[in-house]
């Protein structure tokens, strides 16, 4: 599919998005993690977006939801974002007001025309960095085993590497809720490819399955992230035989009988960061859910440090 980078949008922005001020600093707020190293700070989110009045809980201007998806980045002091289910026409006014030190990289995933997304565009994956320059590389969009129909959301992973604390590969993807096994099994075939190469690499991703409804044959999908047990009291399903932790939740793994967090307005849990253990720190990492009023998702953040 169309892959469209921020750097390209000079003259879309100027032909219908008002510039905003730059922001004060060009690179972010170095937090410091409990080793004195520094912390990422990422938060993942589906907009749910191109929807129209028929969804109520999702409807709302580009602007409008650019201007609030920006308040809640910059009160996570957020370094990098994926998204979901984002219009294009969001992007580009979240490329504008986020404003100076901002990269970002689209990915169409739904036809042009057939959502309700302003300006006629589609919609699809995206994901961002607050960083000096160079930012993005290697960007790549890969589709997953098909479907639904040619006529629905294209399902594809969006990934690029970021020289950024000491680098790593970022993702983005969304997995159809009736897809077949394949869609997961080929995201962490896809992630596995760089983390086998000793890459850091993070995912964002809706994956649509929820693993706190017991163990089902749809949440053993999710053996191919998680290192160990997980579900509800982070122990009822697996043990997986992933690469990866799972930044999004209010406790790390350190207290076993806090439940994970649901992350939709049903009380589902479908959106994940994971993040590889050969280039993380074991234990040092975390994450919360904050409610939005723009979509049937959450806003997912991790904090996590990364180590050579």
């Amino acid at each position: 599919m169309r892959r469209i980078a921020a750097a390209t949008l000079a003259a879309v922005l100027a032909g219908g998005i008002a510039a905003t001020p730059a922001r004060t600093s060009d690179t972010p707020e170095m937090l410091s993690g409990p080793d004195g190293s520094g912390r990422l700070h990422m938060v993942t989110f589906n907009v749910c977006d191109g929807q129209g009045p028929a969804r109520i809980e999702c409807d709302g201007s580009s602007s409008g939801k650019a201007l609030y998806i920006k308040s809640l980045m910059n009160a996570w002091t957020t370094h990098v974002a994926s998204f979901q289910e984002i219009c294009y026409s969001t992007y580009l006014e979240l490329v504008a007001t986020l404003g100076s030190g901002w990269d970002g990289e689209f990915n169409h995933t739904y036809p042009q025309d057939q959502g309700d997304c302003t300006w006629g565009t589609s919609w699809g994956l995206a994901i961002f960095i607050h960083a000096a320059p160079p930012r993005f590389s290697n960007v790549t969009s890969e589709t997953l085993p098909v479907y639904p129909p040619p006529n629905g959301e294209n399902r594809e992973i969006l990934c690029g590497n970021v020289t950024y604390f000491s680098g790593f590969r970022l993702c983005s993807t969304h997995v159809h809720k009736d897809g077949p096994s394949s869609q997961t099994d080929s995201v962490a075939a896809k992630i596995d490819y760089w983390s086998s190469r000793n890459a850091a690499l993070i995912l964002g991703a809706d994956m649509n399955v929820n693993i706190l409804t017991g163990c089902t044959v749809t949440s053993g999908r999710m053996n191919r992230f998680y290192t160990d047990k997980y579900g509800r009291h982070h122990r009822e399903c697996g043990p997986g035989f992933g690469d990866y932790y799972e930044a999004d939740n209010a406790t790390g793994y350190a207290s076993p009988d806090v439940y994970e967090e649901a992350t939709t307005l049903t009380g589902q849990k479908l959106d994940y960061i994971f993040f590889n253990r050969q280039r993380f720190q074991d234990g040092n990492y975390g994450g919360a859910v904050t409610g939005t009023t723009i979509s049937d998702h959450d806003l997912v953040k991790g904090a996590m440090n990364i180590h050579d």
